[in-house]
């Protein structure tokens, strides 16, 4: 800004700042040609860098139509995909028919199935904050229209059933708790009544029907009347609480577990859905599960096969898996009754138990493939039947918990994990009913390996994708059955054929753009050489034929042309490609090495493809884009004119800003004088008149 004071015209009488401004516009008219060089050289340079990009990717395009392998792709058809699948696993694959006799067995997962709820069964005294894992909240909710209200803090479970049978003579509904299964259930009171139970309403404000399974849940009338169970055990474990807060049979101890050899850490600050996402992440090949409605945690190998899950012990450890019941068999529920406790030197026959033993016994337990007998009598203690177990030879080890009041065994580190118990005695009487231990099932159902048969043979397979019969060919199976299943490997041109399509499709896409650009009289590319250059470079490319002995010389021999043969040229005809796609798919289908050829080809027949259309493209996009490459010098010579054209401007700006402010100067210093030499004028005047006077 110039720091020039003037204020135009008081002595001259002249528009002075009007004659510096019209003097500075004819001086600035070098700097305004300079600012519209800029100006198009800050749009000229973005654009050579949008061409560059699109013909590098136009290079990858054409680059990857010079190799072999999309030319000599092969796919893998199945006579019966529901039994067989195959797959392409190398360039050795052969053309033909491969036929697998038949499919015995598909491999399958080993998975464990605790026999037990892993949550605490709840029992009648306790709170219902206590008894229900879920949070229940206070408040009321509604049977058959009828009101309850509920605190969750203070109220037992069995406040909350007497005050339902209290009103079933309004609601015509009962209510009961199972302790052996953990279960509440409501009953219509008249005998024969299968009318449905209306359970909860909008209006309720406590979750307390949904908490305990009762909300949606089935509605039994086989017996001849309705009846409405939870749908798992009340006691049923929350997701979203952590391992610290669950209600186990006991306390959960932090530390690792062992799963098929690998630490993995739990902490009583997890969740257990983060307990779970910790064993399915790691490197035990195991995908750990919970499934609310039967209140257990599965875990299953995520590999096939005849092998077991190994569950081991870490020094120190976690007592997770013994929590969830993933290992051996327990109590399905606490052997005593409610309020009253069995110790280790009690009787089996004691009273306090739920089902007291009557009489005399043999307990076989079938482990490893052998089963392995305990007597016991009414007589014998707890610690007298575990320590006969124990001595057994059965491989286990038998305890009883006095907190839980569970009764368990387990099979010893490194043994079969299934134990199968049974009783001479059946029933109540029997030491399984009075130890309440589970014995119809396993701990572990063994997945199976994988049989079938080829050219008459016999082979197993731990997985059910077999690598190893087919020379590059694979195949899965799907499915057991008695006939025979045919894989048959053919040429697969569809990709190849869809990366010919789409690099017509992007070749057409960069010519329209480069064309619009050269031809774009107010662009800053306007008829520019070297976009004029590429344009004719890729149309000679195009129109190559190529000198092999192939009967596919160019372009136009696979249905790829500028053009119907006669056409007639319009003023916006720029050669464009078009596909004849039959023509391209049947030279593909029939005659893809001569197609190869002609996208690359070997001119001195050593392996060495050197020539080709698509070679020929990949060499000159290269040359237009590499680093010191056509595109690239020309946006190194643009910038250093766009440096130069800025530094002019620069130094004409400061030249004007100096030239104006001169300007101003000189203007003020004439008015100055003519100031001066006004009121001299006038003073002379005034003296002449005075001698005039005179």
């Amino acid at each position: 800004m110039s720091s020039t004071f003037s204020v135009s015209g008081l002595a001259s009488g002249l528009d002075t700042d009007g004659l510096i401004s019209k003097m500075m516009a004819i001086e600035k008219k070098p700097l305004t040609q300079l600012k519209s060089d800029q100006t198009a050289l800050n749009k000229k340079l973005p654009m050579l860098q949008t061409i560059n990009a699109s013909l590098l990717e136009l290079k990858t395009m054409a680059s990857d139509l010079t190799y072999e392998t999309p030319f000599k792709s092969k796919t893998v058809s199945s006579s019966s995909s529901t039994v067989a699948t195959g797959s392409i696993n190398g360039a050795n694959a052969s053309k033909g028919t491969y036929v697998i006799d038949s499919v015995t067995k598909i491999a399958t997962s080993t998975y464990t199935t605790a026999q037990s709820s892993a949550g605490r069964l709840a029992t009648t005294d306790m709170k219902i904050s206590d008894a229900i894992q879920k949070s229940v909240t206070n408040g009321s909710f509604k049977i058959n229209n009828y009101d309850f209200f509920i605190d969750p803090t203070n109220d037992s479970l069995q406040n909350v059933i007497n005050n339902i049978n209290a009103a079933s003579g309004t609601t015509g509904v009962s209510a009961s708790y199972d302790d052996n299964t953990g279960k509440l259930t409501l009953k219509n009171t008249s005998s024969g009544n299968k009318n449905a139970i209306v359970i909860g309403s909008g209006d309720d404000t406590s979750n307390f029907l949904t908490a305990a399974g009762l909300t949606g849940s089935f509605q039994d009338t086989s017996s001849g009347t309705t009846t409405v169970s939870s749908s798992s055990n009340i006691g049923a474990l929350d997701k979203t609480k952590t391992l610290g807060e669950l209600k186990f049979d006991k306390a959960f101890t932090g530390g690792k577990i062992k799963i098929n050899g690998v630490d993995i850490s739990l902490e009583s600050t997890d969740t257990l859905s983060q307990a779970l996402d910790k064993i399915t992440n790691s490197n035990a090949g195991v995908t750990a599960s919970y499934d609310e409605s039967t209140d257990k945690i599965k875990f299953t190998s995520k590999n096939t096969g005849a092998s077991y899950i190994n569950f081991g012990e870490s020094l120190n450890g976690s007592n997770f898996l013994e929590l969830v019941g993933a290992v051996g068999i327990k109590s399905s529920s606490a052997i005593s009754k409610q309020g009253t406790t069995i110790g280790l030197t009690d009787s089996i026959s004691n009273t306090n138990l739920k089902n007291a033993v009557s009489g005399s016994g043999i307990f076989t337990i079938n482990h490893g493939g052998s089963n392995y007998s305990v007597s016991y009598n009414s007589s014998n203690t707890v610690q007298e039947v575990i320590n006969s177990i124990n001595s057994s030879g059965a491989g286990v080890t038998a305890n009883y918990d006095s907190i839980s009041g569970k009764f368990s065994i387990k099979p010893n580190s490194n043994t079969d994990p299934n134990v199968v118990l049974n009783d001479s005695q059946s029933g109540t009487g029997s030491l399984i009913t009075a130890l309440n231990l589970n014995n119809t099932g396993s701990n572990q159902l063994i997945g199976e390996n994988a049989e079938y048969k080829i050219n008459g043979i016999t082979y197993q397979s731990n997985s059910n994708t077999i690598t190893d019969k087919f020379t590059d060919v694979s195949f899965t199976l799907n499915a057991a059955s008695s006939s025979s299943v045919s894989l048959t490997v053919t040429g697969d041109t569809s990709a190849v054929k869809k990366s010919i399509e789409d690099f017509v499709k992007k070749y057409n896409e960069v010519l329209t753009d480069l064309n619009k650009k050269v031809n774009d009289e107010s662009g800053p590319l306007y008829k520019d050489s070297t976009v004029r250059d590429m344009i004719d470079g890729m149309r000679n490319i195009v129109n190559t034929y190529i000198s092999s002995n192939s009967s596919i010389k160019g372009l136009g021999d696979i249905g790829i042309t500028t053009g119907d043969f006669g056409m007639t040229f319009t003023s916006d005809y720029i050669g464009k490609l078009q596909i004849d796609s039959t023509k391209l798919a049947d030279a593909l289908s029939n005659n893809s090495d001569e197609v190869r050829k002609l996208f690359a080809f070997d001119t001195n027949g050593s392996n060495n493809y050197t020539d080709g259309v698509a070679y020929k493209f990949k060499n000159y996009f290269d040359s237009l884009t590499k680093v010191d490459g056509t595109i690239n010098n020309v946006i190194k010579v643009q910038n250093k004119e766009l440096d130069r054209v800025t530094q002019n401007i620069t130094d004409w700006e400061s030249r004007m800003t100096l030239l104006e402010e001169n300007l101003k100067s000189q203007f003020a210093a004439m008015e100055t004088q003519m100031s001066t030499l006004k009121n001299q004028s006038q003073s002379l005047t005034a003296s002449l008149n005075q001698l005039s006077s005179s």
